[in-house]
Parts: structure tokens; sequence; C-alpha cells
């Protein structure tokens, strides 16, 4: 690829898609991994090595960039659609000063739904790129989009409830924050990953250690378990089990 790839691949069709750290867009095959196309890197679009991956639908794929750029390109030929920022600054956190896209874009309905570190969630239309709106809660993992409704771990670690037709905030809900209580200690902060949707509640996994379980109506919380060394990575569902790796790299399984 010329430089290492940035973030996780999505594998889509025969074909995984991919970004270098250059700003380059890659579409291989997934059984040869030879070249198909390429996007031709942008100046200052360049990626991370822990970026978000690529959203792929029946006929497009969108690249989501560091610096809070999407391009997206037709899926079969790599023909270049459009370009859109998502911008956005959250004044008192420094990790927001890099506006970076960190989880990755979610596309139903002919929106892709995406967020920022910097305190930006927005909409657009995925076949031309237009804005449809953005909301002021950055979402540091990708969107769930369920029912109406856009749920998000915002940047400021809440979970956060907002109509997916405008934006609009409907409830929010504060977890924990930062890993000490005073002030003076302020250094780290908690990280919570999800949610997704599982039994209709809303779960997510964090680093203190705990599952927790939310009402998605009014957000309300309905349950909590332990989740010994706090979760690790991002929860996923299969065979009506959650996974999660934890801070001690074991994967545990939930029920």
């Amino acid at each position: 690829m010329g430089s290492p790839a940035a973030g996780a691949p999505t594998l889509g069709g025969g074909t995984v898609f991919a970004m270098s750290v250059d700003g380059t867009g890659w579409a291989l095959d997934a059984a040869s991994g030879k070249k198909m196309w390429t996007l031709p890197a942008v100046e200052n679009l360049l990626g991370s090595d822990t970026g978000p991956a690529p959203a792929v639908t029946a006929s497009n794929v969108i690249f989501p960039f560091a610096t809070g750029i999407m391009l997206a390109a037709q899926r079969d030929t790599g023909a270049a659609l459009w370009q859109a920022a998502i911008t956005g600054n959250r004044l008192g956190r420094a990790y927001a000063n890099s506006g970076a896209i960190t989880g990755d874009p979610v596309v139903t309905g002919g929106v892709v739904y995406v967020g920022t570190q910097a305190g930006r969630t927005g909409a657009f239309r995925e076949d031309t790129g237009e804005m449809l709106w953005t909301a002021e809660d950055g979402a540091v993992n990708p969107p769930l989009v369920v029912g109406g409704s856009v749920f998000v771990v915002n940047d400021e670690d809440k979970l956060i409830r907002m109509d997916a037709s405008s934006g609009a905030r409907i409830w929010a809900v504060p977890m924990p924050y930062f890993t000490a209580s005073k002030p003076k200690r302020y250094a780290q902060i908690y990280t919570h990953f999800g949610p997704v949707l599982a039994g209709g509640r809303l779960v997510t996994v964090s680093s203190d250690g705990l599952v927790r379980q939310f009402d998605p109506a009014s957000g309300a919380v309905v349950g909590q378990a332990a989740l010994p060394g706090g979760a690790a990575s991002s929860p996923a569902l299969a065979a009506g089990m959650l996974f999660v790796v934890n801070g001690q790299g074991q994967l545990l399984a939930f029920r």
C-alpha cells in the first residue's frame, strides 16, 4: 500500500476497503489481495493508524479521515463522488483540537451519520454529501441509528439520544468521567464503548469495569454487571451473546 494502514478495513462483496495513513483509499480483492482501484490521496487528509473504518453500502464507499473529512467513491470503480467536512471545537479539551472522526460512519436510509471527538455529530446525504444537520455532541464510537433516533456516547462521556431527522437532543445521561474525584488529580478519563442494542436495551461497556443497560426511551439505567479488567474494545453481538475484550487482553462473553 505504500504506507501503513489507517484503522480497520471493511469487507464488502469480496472486496476489502481500507485507508492508508497518507490519505489514500484502497479497494483490494479479498481473495488475492490484488489492487482493484485507489482513491488518490488529497493533501492534508492524513489517516490515523487507529482511525475508523470505511462505510460500505450497495453502491458507495465512504472513507473517514483524521481531519474530519469524508470522501465518497463509487464502490465498483473508485470514481470520486463527493467530499464533506464535519468540524467542531470542544473548548477546554486538548483532544478536541484534532477534530478527528472517531467512529466508523454509519449509513442507513440514504443518510451518513458520523461523529468527531471535537464535539460534533452530523448527518449527510449519501448520494451528494449534503449536510443535513450537525449537533454539538461528538461521537467517540460509531453512532447507533435505530427507531428514528441516533444514540452515541459523546466526547464528554454522556450517553445521548438525538432525533435522527434533526439532530435535536432528546435526553442525556451522564456516565463516569474522570478516574479521580479530586480536580487536582484529573489526569485520565474513563472510556465507554457502544452503545449497541440488545434485547430491547442499550448496552455500553466501560473501562471502569461495568456493563450498563439503559432504557432507549428514557435513558434510565435498567441493569448493570461487573466487567473484570474493564472494557478495552467496543462490544460485539453474536448468537445471543455480547463479546468484549478487557484491559487484560481477555475475550469475555455475556448472555
